[in-house]
């Protein structure tokens, strides 16, 4: 399990902690929200918009793309992940909560909602099959739908 904490009580950015309080990863949003990066173990991903779909797009630290996400449709609250060659989908849990669920071959394989009480921090609770990059990419994707 993995908590994501406002790294100032008005900042956009994030740290995302793991067992122990341990830092994992930082999230940083651009200041036009149109993306970001991500500092993950030393190594900085970026994060930014693609083509009239607005496609945001995860590449790793050397340029190579390693995830994208897109909506499918206008009317549609579900997200398309794609990490490699796998297919994610990310939708709300349910209606009335800000809690996300992350879905391959219709399996629930990870959650991210707003703790009780507080806000703007986050629990993060994932299996193990799923990579750490694409985690965080799904935390970073989740906080700019809920506008941060």
């Amino acid at each position: 399990m993995l908590i994501a904490i406002p790294r100032h009580w008005l900042s956009r950015d994030y740290r995302i902690l793991g067992a122990m309080e341990q830092p994992v990863a930082e999230i940083k949003f651009s200041v036009r929200r149109n993306g970001g990066e991500v500092v993950l173990g030393g190594a900085v991903f970026r994060i930014f918009r693609r083509g009239f779909k607005q496609q945001f797009v995860f590449t790793g630290p050397d340029g190579t793309q390693a995830a994208s996400v897109t909506k499918p449709g206008i009317l549609r609250s579900a997200l398309e992940i794609k990490y490699g060659t796998q297919q994610y989908r990310l939708k709300p849990m349910s209606a009335w909560s800000q809690k996300q669920g992350l879905f391959f071959e219709n399996r629930l394989v990870g959650s991210i909602r707003r703790e009780k009480g507080f806000k703007r921090r986050v629990k993060i609770e994932f299996t193990d099959e799923v990579p750490l990059q694409l985690q965080i990419f799904a935390v970073w994707t989740t906080l700019l739908l809920w506008k941060y």
